[in-house]
């Protein structure tokens, strides 16, 4: 799981029929918990762990979502300090329709 070090042009991912109109998208997820994350997106697909670090990924259909989760100086809680959407090929997609699909996603997987 690395981080994509190449910057293409960002690709467009779709449009999802749905009642959250692009205003309501999330932008960002940097500086939320992890337990915020997970209650959005549910258990990530995949996770890494390194030297008290946490790297996880997130599966949509068009895209995944990569996040880097590093400790609190409480050495309790974690928080995103780095986000990548990108596509099956590491080019970039935007991200509010990345974070959208998954939120599709998680919340078909809790119905």
């Amino acid at each position: 799981f690395f981080f994509s070090s190449r910057r293409p042009h960002t690709r467009y991912i779709g449009d999802w029929s749905s009642d959250v109109c692009s205003s309501d998208l999330i932008r960002s997820l940097l500086g939320r918990g992890a337990e915020n994350i997970q209650k959005l997106f549910g258990t990530p697909d995949f996770v890494r762990r390194d030297f008290g670090n946490q790297f996880w990924r997130y599966k949509g259909e068009n895209c995944l979502l990569n996040l880097a989760i590093y400790p609190q100086a409480d050495g309790v809680s974690y928080r995103v300090v780095h986000q990548e959407t990108i596509d099956e090929n590491g080019n970039p997609v935007e991200t509010p329709l990345c974070i959208k699909q998954l939120l599709i996603k998680a919340q078909k997987l809790k119905s």
